[in-house]
């Protein structure tokens, strides 16, 4: 369900970029979209090293983050786009959880490799679709799921924490909008243990995110 409506609110948010601009309320509503996509690669990661299939599920992220480049740049995006942001989390995330099991070797190992991930991103070395904030949150959710903490306040402090991170990363006004992300906590407290009323295959939500930019470009250049 969270990604089904991850998917609707993107796409509502890309119809507003390109056909809508003057009117706000499509990247209002698109504002949910990042942190619930950002929920589903933490939760992505979460099962696929439980089930032995990380390696498929980071081969499946890197390709899509290939295949939606072009489309990503045409409708004004720098960088990479926003699964270049997911890679470089699901890295971190293994490198998080690789090296030492607990205690203050592991606090310094993981702070370090983040701070070295947030100084490139702030030197420009790194540019990626909502930067280093972008990066912070599916480590958030991920880290929420695998002690079991999964309630709205903590779903709040997640997006708020990763906005804030966004936010000072960027220095830009445009960033504060992000705020809006906030509506994202009432879906997921509502439709973390709930099934989709729609069943889709998991490819469909693979291959929307390039497919859904090259027709709203093919439709732009049309009219």
């Amino acid at each position: 369900m969270i990604k089904l409506i991850a998917t609707l609110t993107m796409l509502i948010d890309h119809i507003g970029v390109l056909f809508f601009p003057q009117y706000m309320i499509f990247r209002v509503i698109g504002r949910t979209a990042m942190p619930l996509y950002a929920y589903c690669i933490g939760r992505g990661y979460y099962y696929s090293r439980m089930h032995g299939t990380l390696d498929r599920y980071l081969k499946n992220v890197f390709w899509l983050l290939v295949a939606s480049q072009i489309p990503y740049a045409l409708i004004g995006g720098k960088g990479l786009n926003i699964c270049g942001t997911w890679l470089f989390s699901l890295l971190l995330l293994i490198a998080f959880d690789r090296h030492f099991d607990t205690g203050w070797k592991k606090a310094v190992w993981c702070c370090g490799i983040y701070g070295i991930t947030a100084v490139m991103y702030w030197k420009g070395i790194i540019i990626s679709d909502y930067g280093i904030g972008g990066v912070t949150t599916p480590l958030l959710f991920y880290l929420l799921i695998k002690q079991k903490k999964e309630n709205w306040v903590n779903y709040m402090l997640a997006v708020l924490i990763g906005w804030v991170v966004y936010v000072m990363s960027s220095g830009t006004a445009s960033s504060l909008g992000q705020i809006f992300s906030l509506g994202s906590v009432a879906v997921l407290a509502v439709c973390h243990n709930r099934d989709s009323i729609i069943k889709l295959p998991k490819w469909f939500f693979y291959w929307f995110y390039p497919v859904h930019l090259t027709i709203l470009l093919l439709i732009k250049a049309m009219t």
